[in-house]
């Protein structure tokens, strides 16, 4: 059903872009000189080895465990290559693909389901995709490169599900959702969120019942399968480490500390949503409530039939539930610099600034100034709290796994006084989206592109670079291996 909105006279329009940003990708990754592997990467490789049946699985004993759904996507390297490097450069071409399939899932659902013209919904699809966290994310082999463009996928899966009501698409969409959690455990909020929101709509009669049923039910084969895989995984890496320390994250969020780092984490991914998207992400996120509230008087069961609408609302809820749960987790593990800001969020908000682009392309302003001024003043406050009352926020929020987002720590050092200076930047450049037209529209568009290809070049020279140096500091790459798998006990 997606395919069809690659009809016969576009595919090769498609086919540009989608080539441009794989090329580019596979480029950043050809030309080091040697893997970097990071912690998440040499499990995540771990499990793909064990998985292609080419060697037994390595001693996980202290290593975090991952899960191995991004792990299956590796397994044709170990099948085809003998050589580390050449298996580690051929697992960075893979991701490379991966990620570059968001171009695909973003256009369908700019185009086929919001309606959103061609020309208009590639461009914005193609700009999105050069955005910094996404350009830059397939040089690492880790998890984020199968669940970013699975995440686009599951809400362009929903969509066509909405429209067509078919019970093949509902159990497509059902192991979508559930191999999200054999991807990553952040995928956790996504099942409830989308569970119930598919009951809703049954007793909405916006979608059958029979195909409620077959999305619910292969959704949870998928969760046992996954469960019993993972068994299996631990066993085989005599890992100890605890795979999912949810009963403590709950205890620390319901208690009054827990609530106060929860405030606090939530400003802050907000702060670094906005101001790495130079403003766009609120322009996009204003764009879905504008839509959603245009059709606050069409009555519950029109709305859950409308499937821009439903299809709006099922991104925002899952989009939010993530945030949250993000939020949660980094609030219970303040000190663990691990947890950047952004990574579990920026990733899936590639809609709101898409939709963002859109707002500008054509031109729709939002010409209350009294809404610009209010967001931007939030933006302020936002701001302050995040350099008063944060000691732990500028030395994560200016680490070398922020990937460069913030260059103005270039010119600045890691300071109150960079934070507040990205601030006044998006705030600038949300009331100059906002408000462009005409020849302004270009102007903007293009400064977009340089704003983006700019902050994804600093974050490759500044900070994966500077990683390839680290790896080869290093004695041996089976030692810096070892380093992060740990040692089994004694």
């Amino acid at each position: 059903m997606i395919a069809r909105v690659f009809h016969d006279k576009s595919k090769f329009r498609h086919a540009v872009p989608f080539a441009l940003l794989l090329l580019a990708q596979i480029g950043l990754a050809l030309v080091r000189e040697q893997p970097l592997i990071m912690a998440d990467e040499a499990v995540f490789l771990a499990n793909a080895r064990y998985l292609s049946g080419t060697a037994p699985m390595p001693t996980l004993h202290g290593a975090v465990f991952f899960h191995f759904g991004y792990s299956l996507f590796l397994v044709p390297a170990f099948w085809l290559f003998d050589s580390p490097y050449t298996i580690y450069t051929a697992s960075l071409v893979i991701s490379a693909f991966l990620m570059s399939t968001l171009y695909l899932s973003l256009y369908y659902v700019l185009a086929s389901l919001l309606g959103i013209s061609s020309r208009l919904a590639m461009v914005a699809s193609f700009l999105t995709c050069l955005y910094a966290p996404l350009l830059l994310r397939a040089n690492f082999a880790w998890g984020d490169n199968a669940y970013v463009p699975g995440f686009m996928l599951l809400i362009a899966l929903f969509g066509t599900l909405l429209r067509h009501k078919s019970v093949r698409l509902a159990l497509v969409f059902g192991v979508l959702l559930g191999f999200m959690y054999t991807v990553h455990t952040r995928s956790l909020p996504l099942i409830p969120v989308a569970a119930l929101y598919l009951v809703a709509l049954g007793l909405c009669r916006a979608l059958p019942w029979r195909a409620v049923s077959a999305a619910l039910s292969a959704t949870a084969l998928i969760l046992i399968g996954t469960r019993l895989a993972i068994s299996d995984l631990r066993s085989a890496g005599g890992t100890d480490s605890p795979e999912n320390p949810i009963l403590p994250i709950i205890a620390h969020f319901f208690s009054l500390q827990g609530l106060h780092d929860f405030l606090l984490k939530s400003n802050e991914l907000a702060l670094y949503a906005v101001q790495s998207s130079f403003g766009l992400l609120p322009i996009g996120a204003l764009a879905i409530c504008l839509l959603l509230w245009q059709r606050r008087g069409m009555g519950l069961t029109s709305f859950a039939r409308d499937v821009p609408a439903a299809t709006l609302m099922f991104f925002l809820l899952a989009w939010l539930s993530t945030a949250v749960v993000s939020a949660a987790w980094n609030g219970a593990f303040a000190q663990d610099t691990h947890f950047m800001l952004g990574r579990y969020v920026d990733g899936i908000s590639a809609l709101p600034i898409a939709l963002g682009l859109t707002t500008v392309l054509r031109g729709q302003q939002w010409r209350s100034w009294r809404l610009a001024l209010l967001l931007t003043t939030l933006l302020g406050i936002s701001t302050v709290a995040a350099s008063y009352g944060l000691s732990v926020f500028l030395p994560v929020i200016f680490a070398p796994q922020s990937l460069g987002i913030y260059p103005y720590a270039f010119l600045f050092g890691t300071t109150p006084l960079a934070l507040v200076v990205a601030s006044v930047v998006a705030a600038v450049g949300f009331v100059f989206f906002s408000f462009a037209r005409g020849r302004w529209r270009s102007l903007a568009v293009a400064a977009i592109a340089c704003l983006f290809l700019l902050t994804s070049a600093f974050g490759y020279f500044s900070a994966i670079l500077p990683l390839q140096d680290r790896v080869a500091r290093s004695s041996t790459l089976a030692s810096y291996i070892r380093a992060y798998l740990g040692s089994p006990p004694t």
